[in-house]
């Protein structure tokens, strides 16, 4: 497995964080979506290396929790947006069955172009359904599993 370097070039410790979080938890919106935007180069196998070059010291441990947080952040809106989805998919099921019982049921006493008009809809609702379960949901699942990696981080500091 090779490494992969992310660099990071600071002026002082505080550009790390986010100046409205008083107890500097939080990575600050730059340096996160700098991290992010990095990180979507990288090859899935790549050991993470997140190096930090500033000329005074700086806290190695607090920049490794507020990291954390940020991909555990990132974690819990995977976790939230498969939730979604799985309420989402019921729903457009239920939908689904409705419609195409319907079609069918009163299928004979309804004309060609209703009755065509009322599977379709049915149908199309338990298309999206399956498109959720089957792709959606497995790309989140994929996702998780990035994210999970990324919690494996390495942390340098070296002065300018």
């Amino acid at each position: 497995m090779s490494n992969y370097e992310i660099k990071l070039k600071i002026n002082d410790e505080n550009e790390l964080y986010n100046s409205l979080d008083e107890t500097q938890n939080t990575l600050s919106e730059k340096v996160s979506s700098y991290i992010e935007k990095e990180l979507s180069k990288k090859e899935r196998a790549d050991n993470i290396i997140i190096k930090i070059k500033c000329s005074q010291n700086i806290d190695i441990d607090k920049f490794e929790k507020a990291y954390t947080q940020f991909i555990n952040d990132k974690i819990k809106e995977n976790h939230k947006n498969k939730k979604f989805n799985i309420i989402k998919q019921i729903k457009l099921i239920i939908v689904g069955i409705i419609f195409i019982t319907t079609g069918i049921l009163i299928g004979a006493i309804l004309n060609t172009i209703l009755y065509t008009i009322i599977s379709t809809i049915g149908s199309f609702a338990i298309w999206e359904a399956s498109n959720i379960w089957l792709i959606k949901n497995n790309d989140l699942d994929i996702e998780k599993m990035r994210l999970n990696n990324l919690l494996n981080i390495k942390t340098e500091f070296y002065k300018q």
